[in-house]
């Protein structure tokens, strides 16, 4: 919704305007703080908080944040049709219902009183390299950057980004539930040679086994895994034995065993 947009939009804010371009867009001075050194790392609820709001503003689903992607939010929570999105239209969205008007106002970066295409242009404008997008890695980065305290236990952002993308492909329908036959079918994609073991170059076609997984479950991964081996390392995921995994269950379980 229009709140991950402005959340979005005021982050972009705080990394990378800087006071002599922000005195030629007539930005507010509240808004200039700089994060000269952006954090590796961020407590993994956080980053799945983070996570689904990148999908929520990624409105054409091309995996990247663009100025179309927010100004489409904006005019879509733009309730009369003003070209303007006011503290009393956002207390009409139930996602920000309880939102205060100084949290409000401080995604407000021109101090015109509310939020505009013109908030989101003024970032996009001054963004470095092509100003035109921003990709996941990027967006998880910034916003856990912001954030005073981050929930859950520590990951490197780029270990939990690795998780989601593995998720991704090995999730064969899209429709964010791993299941035991998909992970099951991943297996036996991976093993080439169709013996039933995977080795060497093998395992690390089987996108989980790029983590390491615990010697108790999968024995020496260098020499080899077997199916059953692959499985219990499912399994050991699927804590309610429900046969399938959502995307949040499988980062929290194989996220912090990647290896950056």
């Amino acid at each position: 919704m229009i709140g991950q947009a402005i959340i979005f939009i005021g982050c972009w804010s705080l990394c990378f305007l800087t006071e002599s371009k922000a005195a030629n867009t007539g930005l507010k001075p509240s808004i200039l703080a700089s994060f000269e050194n952006p954090i590796k790392k961020c407590g993994i609820e956080t980053l799945l908080f983070y996570q689904k709001m990148f999908h929520i503003d990624d409105v054409d689903d091309d995996d990247v944040v663009e100025y179309d992607d927010l100004v489409y939010e904006i005019q879509r929570s733009d309730s009369n049709n003003d070209g303007i999105w006011t503290y009393e239209e956002a207390l009409t969205d139930v996602d920000y219902e309880n939102v205060t008007e100084e949290h409000f106002l401080s995604y407000d970066h021109n101090g015109d009183g509310h939020i505009s295409s013109r908030d989101a242009w003024l970032v996009f404008e001054l963004l470095p390299g092509t100003g035109n997008y921003l990709n996941f890695e990027d967006f998880l980065i910034i916003q856990a950057t912001r954030e005073d305290k981050s929930q859950g236990p520590e990951i490197d952002i780029k270990a939990f980004v690795h998780a989601v993308k593995d998720f991704r492909i090995i999730d064969m329908d899209d429709d964010f539930i791993l299941t035991r036959k998909e992970f099951r079918m991943r297996f036996k994609s991976a093993d080439r040679n169709k013996d039933g073991q995977l080795t060497g170059s093998e395992i690390r076609n089987l996108f989980p086994m790029r983590s390491t997984p615990p010697p108790n479950i999968c024995g020496n991964w260098n020499v080899g895994c077997s199916q059953d081996d692959a499985m219990a390392l499912f399994d050991s995921a699927d804590t309610e034995n429900r046969s399938q995994l959502s995307v949040d269950e499988y980062i929290r379980h194989f996220g912090p065993l990647v290896k950056i």
